[in-house]
Protein backbone atom coordinates (compact mmCIF):
# COMPACT_ATOMS: atom_id res chain seq x y z
CA UNK A 1 0.00 0.00 0.00
CA UNK A 2 2.19 2.81 -1.28
CA UNK A 3 0.21 5.44 0.16
CA UNK A 4 -0.09 4.41 3.72
CA UNK A 5 0.99 6.82 6.20
CA UNK A 6 1.34 6.87 10.15
CA UNK A 7 0.77 10.21 12.25
CA UNK A 8 1.92 10.93 15.81
CA UNK A 9 1.03 14.55 17.32
CA UNK A 10 2.27 16.02 20.05
CA UNK A 11 0.42 19.07 21.80
CA UNK A 12 1.15 21.35 24.82
CA UNK A 13 -0.54 24.02 26.32
CA UNK A 14 2.25 26.43 26.35
CA UNK A 15 2.13 30.24 25.04
CA UNK A 16 1.51 28.68 21.42
CA UNK A 17 3.79 30.61 18.09
CA UNK A 18 2.75 33.48 16.46
CA UNK A 19 1.76 33.41 13.23
CA UNK A 20 4.63 35.53 11.93
CA UNK A 21 6.99 32.66 13.19
CA UNK A 22 5.67 29.41 12.35
CA UNK A 23 6.56 30.00 8.69
CA UNK A 24 10.34 30.21 9.70
CA UNK A 25 10.69 27.79 13.59
CA UNK A 26 12.37 25.04 11.44
CA UNK A 27 14.99 27.23 10.28
CA UNK A 28 18.52 26.71 12.02
CA UNK A 29 19.24 28.74 14.72
CA UNK A 30 15.52 30.82 14.35
CA UNK A 31 14.57 31.90 17.65
CA UNK A 32 10.81 33.57 18.15
CA UNK A 33 11.01 37.02 19.68
CA UNK A 34 9.36 35.84 23.08
CA UNK A 35 11.99 32.64 23.46
CA UNK A 36 14.95 34.95 22.90
CA UNK A 37 15.26 35.42 26.92
CA UNK A 38 15.63 32.05 27.61
CA UNK A 39 18.48 29.52 26.96
CA UNK A 40 19.09 27.38 23.66
CA UNK A 41 20.38 28.15 20.36
CA UNK A 42 17.22 27.70 18.23
CA UNK A 43 18.21 24.16 16.99
CA UNK A 44 16.10 21.87 18.33
CA UNK A 45 13.44 21.86 15.40
CA UNK A 46 15.96 22.18 13.15
CA UNK A 47 17.61 18.90 13.76
CA UNK A 48 13.72 17.29 14.34
CA UNK A 49 12.89 18.20 11.04
CA UNK A 50 16.07 16.42 9.64
CA UNK A 51 15.47 13.70 11.70
CA UNK A 52 12.16 13.32 10.30
CA UNK A 53 13.18 14.25 6.60
CA UNK A 54 16.06 11.27 7.01
CA UNK A 55 13.64 8.97 7.91
CA UNK A 56 11.22 10.14 4.85
CA UNK A 57 8.61 11.76 7.10
CA UNK A 58 7.20 15.10 7.58
CA UNK A 59 6.90 17.21 11.01
CA UNK A 60 4.37 20.00 10.74
CA UNK A 61 3.11 22.65 13.52
CA UNK A 62 -0.20 24.21 14.20
CA UNK A 63 -1.41 27.07 17.17
CA UNK A 64 -1.71 30.33 17.97
CA UNK A 65 -0.82 32.38 20.29
CA UNK A 66 -2.42 31.55 24.30
CA UNK A 67 -3.77 28.20 22.74
CA UNK A 68 -0.69 26.09 22.41
CA UNK A 69 0.89 23.94 20.10
CA UNK A 70 0.65 20.75 17.83
CA UNK A 71 3.43 19.15 16.35
CA UNK A 72 2.40 16.01 14.20
CA UNK A 73 5.55 13.70 12.47
CA UNK A 74 3.60 12.22 9.59
CA UNK A 75 5.53 8.45 8.41
CA UNK A 76 5.38 7.01 5.44
CA UNK A 77 4.32 2.94 5.79
CA UNK A 78 6.16 -0.23 4.77
CA UNK A 79 3.38 -2.05 4.32
CA UNK A 80 -0.07 -1.28 5.43
CA UNK A 81 -0.74 0.82 9.06
CA UNK A 82 -3.21 -0.51 11.51
CA UNK A 83 -5.60 1.74 11.98
CA UNK A 84 -5.05 1.76 15.88
CA UNK A 85 -2.19 0.36 17.15
CA UNK A 86 -0.43 0.57 20.32
CA UNK A 87 3.41 0.87 20.46
CA UNK A 88 4.72 -2.26 21.65
CA UNK A 89 2.28 -3.86 19.30
CA UNK A 90 3.98 -2.24 16.01
CA UNK A 91 7.31 -2.58 17.59
CA UNK A 92 6.50 -6.49 17.56
CA UNK A 93 5.59 -6.42 13.69
CA UNK A 94 8.76 -4.96 12.74
CA UNK A 95 11.16 -7.19 15.00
Amino acid sequence: VADSRAAISISDGGPGIEPADLPHIFKRFYRADKARTGQGYGLGLSIAENIARAHGALIEVSGAPGAGSTFTVTFPCVRQCPVSAKAEDVAAQTH
